[in-house]
């Protein structure tokens, strides 16, 4: 099943790949969905647009806020170069939760990034593509 997952989502970013820097796309149920460089209190502490500097190390997060879905779960699958990095499995525990997950990226890791949003059944809640460069190339 996860293979297939993978498979999937992997097949569905090769056709909409060609605009690194599309729209943020979100579920109804995705209330707020952002990356940011931390989360402090349940809330993001900024907002992270399309551009990610290393130097050497970025620490990031994808906080998502989720409406109407108690008791669920979600996942946040982070692709670089549409490769599934990290499948990180989050519980919603009410009406209204708030959640993140983090990922650390090495310097040598530039190019395109994409955090997708996915509930159980594999429907993609939200995604968010992003490039990372390195230091001094901002």
């Amino acid at each position: 099943m996860r293979h297939c997952l993978t498979i999937a989502i992997t097949a569905w970013l090769l056709l909409f790949t060609g605009n690194a820097f599309a729209q943020d796309t979100f579920d109804d149920s995705v209330a707020r969905a952002q990356l940011t460089s931390a989360v402090e209190n349940h809330e993001p502490v900024d907002k992270l647009e399309h551009v990610v500097v290393t130097e050497p190390v970025a620490q990031v997060a994808f906080f998502t806020e989720i409406v109407g879905r108690p008791d669920s779960k979600i996942q946040h699958l982070w692709f670089y170069q549409n490769k599934l990095m990290a499948e990180v499995n989050l519980t919603i525990g009410s009406g209204r939760w708030r959640t993140y997950s983090s990922k650390k990226i090495r310097h040598d890791w530039t190019g395109n990034w994409r955090v997708l949003v996915v509930d159980n059944q594999q429907n993609i809640l939200a995604e968010h593509p992003f490039e990372v460069v390195a230091g001094s190339q901002q």
